[in-house]
């Protein structure tokens, strides 16, 4: 946005009790799915962190993947997007999925809260 001549950075994602993003990918996860669906999440740097731990599968790579360790948080490695393909089909093919409860615990969290 221009004023006078001025570039004034505007962030229309963020969320007020987060100072830490300026699009607050966690609050795009919880407003685009539904407890039902199983929510799948790639990533590979910080900006990752938060909205990961809400998601039921979780693909990781380079700092993201450090986190994930760090935090216990179950992942799936991957290189490319090939290897995500890859392993969602083979979920795909499974019987019977399981929601990850820790991701399912901090949705149900915010639900609460809104």
């Amino acid at each position: 946005m221009f004023d006078d001549k001025k570039l004034i950075p505007v962030f229309p994602h963020t969320d007020e009790e987060c100072d830490r993003c300026a699009n607050c990918k966690r609050n795009h996860i919880l407003n685009c799915s539904s407890d039902e669906d199983f929510s799948v999440y790639i990533g590979d740097g910080w900006s990752d962190f938060c909205p990961a731990q809400y998601c039921d599968f979780i693909f990781a790579k380079n700092s993201l993947l450090k986190y994930c360790e760090v935090n216990r948080i179950t992942y799936f490695p991957f290189s490319n997007f090939d290897d995500v393909v890859t392993r969602l089909i083979e979920l795909k093919g499974k019987k019977k999925l399981q929601k990850r409860h820790q991701a399912k615990l901090k949705r149900q969290e915010i639900y609460k809260q809104g």
